[in-house]
């Protein structure tokens, strides 16, 4: 379960073809809250690298989907959604692409199409309900 949120962080990220620094380091942050190492992390980061084409990238990110939806837990997909959040607004720029993908899963998980807004408090009131969430998750589940 905590492979399938950092999964579709990776994802989110790659995504646009471009990986940047600032959404490597809110991937990072986050998903040493739910125990992935940064060897996982490589591991994972390693095989977005690998993906090439549209195909590749619904073959890869499935299984986390799925691993989710097997959850059937609105709260745990709303945390995965808001993670992908984080991570599309740590460069500062929401890709129409980006934007497509989280509310894709959104759906595909049976949650609330995210709202997205320009304003400068919704990175950091998104990255407090993470960290909340994250903190609840690490203290009940050491999946």
């Amino acid at each position: 379960m905590k492979n399938a949120i950092a999964k579709l962080m990776i994802a989110t990220m790659v995504i646009d073809s471009d990986i940047d620094q600032r959404e490597t380091e809110v991937i990072k942050e986050n998903i040493e809250i739910l125990g992935i190492t940064d060897k996982e992390y490589d591991e994972l980061l390693s095989e977005a690298k690998e993906i090439n084409g549209l195909n590749d990238f619904l073959a890869w990110t499935h299984p986390s989907l799925d691993t989710l939806n097997e959850q059937d837990d609105p709260e745990l997909s709303g945390l995965a959604v808001r993670s992908m959040m984080l991570v599309a607004y740590a460069d500062g720029k929401i890709k129409d692409v980006e934007s497509d993908f989280i509310k894709s899963t959104a759906s595909i998980l049976g949650i609330a199409n995210p709202t997205w807004g320009i304003e400068k408090w919704i990175p950091g009131a998104l990255e407090r309900t993470v960290r909340s969430k994250f903190d609840n998750i690490t203290n009940t589940d050491n999946e």
